[in-house]
């Protein structure tokens, strides 16, 4: 009798089956839900794509205008904290509340090189600019007009400045309060005007 339940393979065969099918099941319930995360922080992502996308069409409209101008762009509210960064060559949105790893980023490239959050004295925008300049170089020299040109090399030396800057510590922007998004022109020595987005709060 021993013998012949010894030899009987029927129930090792049987254990091993449903040790298999246990393995299987848990395989598949691990991999459902390590999607449900992925999914989720893939959903979460795209959230803030829409946001930094936005930001990135904002600002190329108001380069592509011929004239001065100005959006008071404010950012979306939403029912999750982020943070937005300005570079001059990047968006960077981010959000701390991923299943994989908590922290979400998303980057758009610039089209444009805007000037973001330039030195202004005595008002905002491209007055603050012009006061700025005419507190340094004086009057006759703001930038404002053909009349009272910027000397050469000057705005390209404070652009160089605000990259370097911005490339160790991008701008992070108050989503609280507006974005002003707005078109300038600098007129030049030895050169025509050049027009620049400049971005600040």
């Amino acid at each position: 009798m021993l013998k012949f339940i010894r030899c009987d393979k029927r129930g090792d065969i049987s254990w091993l089956m449903s040790q298999i099918a246990l393995l299987i099941a848990v395989g598949i319930l691990l991999a459902s839900i390590s999607s449900l995360a992925f999914y989720s922080d893939w959903q979460k992502k795209a959230e803030i794509n829409v946001i930094a996308t936005e930001i990135v069409k904002t600002i190329n409209a108001v380069e592509v205008k011929d004239y001065p101008g100005q959006i008071k762009y404010m950012l979306p509210d939403k029912n999750y904290d982020y943070e937005v960064f300005l570079s001059t060559d990047y968006i960077i949105v981010k959000r701390y509340d991923g299943r994989i790893s908590k922290e979400i980023v998303a980057m758009k490239e610039l089209h444009t090189r805007p000037w973001i959050n330039p030195p202004m004295s005595g008002g905002k925008g491209a007055d603050g600019i012009y006061n700025y300049f005419g507190s340094i170089y004086g009057i006759r020299h703001n930038g404002a007009s053909p009349d009272s040109k910027l000397p050469a090399g000057v705005l390209e030396g404070e652009m160089e400045i605000m990259a370097n800057e911005l490339a160790k510590n991008p701008f992070k922007v108050d989503c609280e309060k507006p974005l002003y998004i707005e078109k300038i022109f600098i007129f030049v020595e030895g050169g025509n005007e050049k027009s620049l987005v400049i971005i600040y709060q």
